[in-house]
């Protein structure tokens, strides 16, 4: 028979609960009161920062993935998140319908980060319909590093990596 509740319950040792405790207690205090100033000269008084994490912390990628993991259940349909990048995707012979889910997706993502207080970064975004179909535009877009484009051929990345060679 175990002395320890915690580990009956939930087949956890106390060590481990305990450590567990620990980290959220030290994440919480890394996220309260958390103060800055600005200037050089002379140096603006402290002011409270109300949300966010600190630049370059180790704990701000981890902690923005967990905030950012319920978006694709929210857009309701294909989406697929690695770090920061997030991409829609909407699959169908149907063009129009197609523009429509897609449609959709954008609007319930810009209603997902508008209640979750986040701006999107229009600058970066873009949106390509890949197709072999020959009278759509070739457009290229740029993904984890990899350029792609609508025909799904290799010559938009080549070209990019060839013209960085001295």
């Amino acid at each position: 028979m175990s002395n320890s509740k915690a580990e009956d319950v939930f087949g956890i040792s106390n060590f481990v609960l305990k450590n567990i405790i620990e980290l959220i207690s030290h994440s919480l205090s890394f996220l309260i009161n958390w103060m800055f100033k600005v200037g050089v000269f002379p140096r603006s008084s402290d002011q409270s920062v109300t949300s966010g994490v600190p630049q370059g912390s180790v704990l701000g990628p981890f902690l923005f993935v967990v905030f950012i993991n319920d978006l694709p259940n929210f857009v309701a349909n294909k989406s697929i998140l690695y770090a920061d990048d997030t991409t829609l995707m909407s699959s169908n012979k149907d063009s129009t319908l197609n523009k429509v889910i897609i449609n959709y997706m954008k609007e319930r993502s810009f209603v997902w980060f508008d209640a979750n207080k986040l701006r999107l970064n229009c600058e970066k975004t873009d949106e390509i319909v890949f197709s072999l179909r020959s009278d759509l535009e070739i457009k290229s877009v740029k993904l984890l590093g990899f350029n792609l484009d609508s025909k799904l051929n290799w010559w938009a990345h080549a070209h990019s990596l060839c013209s960085r060679l001295p």
